[in-house]
């Protein structure tokens, strides 16, 4: 019986160590599964941010060609007198902009690229008034600007607000050389400092909301006869929270 007991106990002290060996190299190959799939999954948000930062680069680009071609009349003018907008919504894609001053009114008809999500207006620093239309699907989330232009309604930029976007940062500029801003960003415990060297003499800085999608620091340059409006932003990878850098979101330029 001794011996029995014996033999018994070493088989389940056998079969327990044998399920323990099991268990840690079933809990290895999870968990290198998980990191798998984590990296798989952030190189898919990686490569979905770079083909959306295209496709806002291409916009930008577009924006900008039609205005050299004369596509857009080949000029931009600054609007700051007493001018009204409203915006109407038509259906999920399609809204109506009008635009009061102080002799005419101005509607024109807009198609967003996806659902639209927000409308407004608001008064951008050396831009004046303008009115805002965001659309938003899936991660991403844009804001088109627009603004009553030697009369008609024009689409001058549009400005990154995704969830790859810092909505609760805190940021403050300072300028080198004329020429060179230093964006310090601050989440939580994250502080990021960036510099962006301008193209032309920076004119002014200023910090603005934009609806309830966060702040974004405005840089406005200008070589005298054009004003150039930078708009950068914190950036972060949304799946994992994890803060990234501070990035450029949109460029508006205009003819003073």
């Amino acid at each position: 019986m001794d011996e029995n007991g014996d033999i018994k106990v070493s088989l389940s002290n056998y079969l327990l160590v044998i399920s323990v060996i099991i268990m840690i190299i079933m809990g290895i190959c999870l968990f290198k599964f998980y990191n798998e799939k984590v990296e798989a999954n952030k190189e898919v948000y990686d490569l979905q941010n770079e083909v959306e930062s295209l496709e806002r680069t291409i916009d930008n680009l577009k924006l900008r060609l039609d205005k050299i071609t004369g596509a857009s009349e080949n000029v931009v003018i600054n609007n700051t007198g007493n001018i009204k907008y409203n915006i109407t919504i038509i259906d999920e894609e399609h809204a109506t902009i009008e635009a009061t001053d102080d002799e005419t009114t101005v509607s024109e008809p807009f198609e967003l690229k996806a659902k639209i999500d927000k409308t407004g207006t608001m008064n951008i620093p050396n831009l004046g008034d303008v009115a805002l239309i965001s659309y938003i699907s899936g991660k991403t989330r844009i804001v088109n600007v627009y603004q009553l232009v030697e009369g008609s309604i024009k689409l001058l930029g549009s400005i990154d607000c995704g969830k790859n976007m810092v909505e609760e940062a805190d940021y403050s500029v300072d300028v080198k050389n004329s020429d060179i801003a230093v964006i310090t960003a601050k989440r939580y415990d994250d502080t990021v400092t960036s510099e962006f060297k301008m193209s032309t003499t920076i004119d002014n800085t200023n910090i603005i909301d934009i609806f309830d999608y966060g702040k974004v620091v405005v840089i406005a340059n200008s070589d005298g006869s054009h004003y150039n409006l930078q708009m950068y932003r914190l950036s972060q990878d949304y799946d994992t929270n994890r803060t990234l850098g501070i990035i450029n979101v949109c460029d508006i330029q205009y003819r003073i």
